[in-house]
């Protein structure tokens, strides 16, 4: 019985090494991909900065659009109001008469 057991905890010992060493090796090899993906992060960032010229190219240029879009609203808004404004100021005039 005793040789049973010390084969047994033998058998542990050895699983266990076993383990370790396998996740040593797992440990390596995720150190070697973080650092693939930290240099893929790094060259992304990089290109992105290089193309912040035209975001802010065409973020100036989609304003200036809404700006002259507001303007021609507001003044054709402006020039219906004036024109049922008129009218119903006439014929308010001729109901005081």
């Amino acid at each position: 019985m005793v040789d049973l057991n010390s084969l047994l905890i033998t058998l542990l010992y050895v699983a266990g090494f076993v383990l370790l060493v396998v996740f040593i090796i797992i440990g390596i090899k995720l150190i070697g991909i973080l650092n693939k993906v930290d240099r893929v992060m790094d060259d992304v960032e990089d290109k992105v900065s290089s193309l912040n010229g035209v975001f802010h190219a065409v973020d100036k240029f989609s304003d200036n659009i809404n700006t002259i879009s507001e303007t021609i609203v507001s003044n054709v808004v402006g020039f219906i109001s004036k024109m049922f404004g008129k009218k119903k100021s006439i014929i308010d005039e001729e109901d005081d008469f």
